[in-house]
């Protein structure tokens, strides 16, 4: 702490004419108030200096005439005024020291509040970075599963098409066997017009066409649920995939066997044919009919062969 400015003599009269313009006594205690600094005997003696040196300046103002005190009150006086002056100064002193002690014990308090706000403060900080450092670690893996989701979700969509196109190819294939059904109905109706006198090979034929149709028939059940089941699990798409594929490759197996049923049957037709000609050859040659009824009986014309 800086040490206080010394009192000049130049400020003891400014402080004597102040003193005197109130009407005030000048004394020790009066210059050490109305200066504010200093030592109350040091600035009596140094008025009493300049008093005898030279008398203040007077004023304007009307001062009150001087009075002549005995010399025991004088001593008395003086006494009085050095040891109230010493005790003005003590308690100055004192009053100064506590309220050194109290502005240090506040300034101590103070700094030490200030380093815990400013340790809680770090803490705080500390805590925050830890939690946004959490924060971006869940947006970092939350992005990544996002991604993962987008990649998985784009595989399921290309199974499902792949499904569909496979589904397409299986919804031809039907088609394609409903035509050739219905070709395998057609060529059963007409074996059994033609083949009436081979009613046990149009039978046999019949129940070929029958099983072919149940065949058929159990082949577009299954394609249908497989169609059901690959338009509803679209979560398995791959095993739905390979479903499809399986059951694409058993229609065309299906189809295969529907041809060549076909052509089975179209060979026993043929078969049946022949056996029916030669059948009516040999009750020809057996029983020949008489010259005079062979010009009422009609001609017989020979079977044609129905289409392949």
């Amino acid at each position: 702490m800086a040490a206080p400015a010394t009192v000049t003599l130049d400020d003891v009269l400014d402080a004597a004419r102040e003193i005197v313009a109130r009407g005030r006594v000048v004394n020790g205690g009066s210059l050490r108030q109305q200066i504010g600094r200093g030592d109350p005997r040091r600035l009596f003696s140094l008025w009493e200096q300049s008093k005898a040196d030279a008398p203040p300046e007077t004023t304007d103002r009307a001062v009150a005439p001087a009075v002549t005190l005995p010399p025991a009150l004088i001593e008395q006086e003086t006494a009085l005024q050095s040891r109230i002056s010493a005790e003005l100064s003590a308690a100055i002193i004192a009053a100064w020291s506590l309220a050194e002690r109290t502005a240090n014990d506040r300034l101590g308090a103070e700094m030490a509040a200030a380093r815990a706000s400013a340790a809680t403060a770090r803490a705080e900080l500390e805590e925050m970075a830890e939690i946004l450092a959490a924060a971006d670690r869940s947006r970092e893996t939350a992005e990544a599963e996002r991604d993962l989701a987008m990649a998985e979700s784009a595989e399921a969509r290309a199974a499902a098409a792949r499904s569909a196109g496979i589904a397409t190819a299986a919804e031809a294939g039907r088609s394609q066997l409903a035509e050739e059904l219905a070709a395998i109905r057609e060529l059963s109706v007409a074996l059994e017009r033609r083949a009436a006198a081979a009613e046990a090979a149009s039978e046999a034929a019949n129940a070929a066409a029958r099983d072919a149709q149940a065949t058929a028939a159990a082949a577009r059940e299954q394609a249908e649920t497989d169609r059901r089941q690959a338009a509803t699990e679209v979560a398995t798409a791959r095993a739905q995939a390979i479903a499809a594929q399986e059951t694409a490759a058993t229609l065309q197996a299906e189809v295969i066997a529907a041809r060549e049923a076909m052509t089975a049957a179209a060979e026993e037709r043929g078969r049946l044919l022949q056996r029916a000609e030669a059948a009516e050859s040999l009750v020809a040659s057996a029983d020949p009919v008489p010259a005079t009824d062979q010009d009422r009986t009609p001609r017989r014309t020979p079977r044609s062969s129905p289409p392949a």
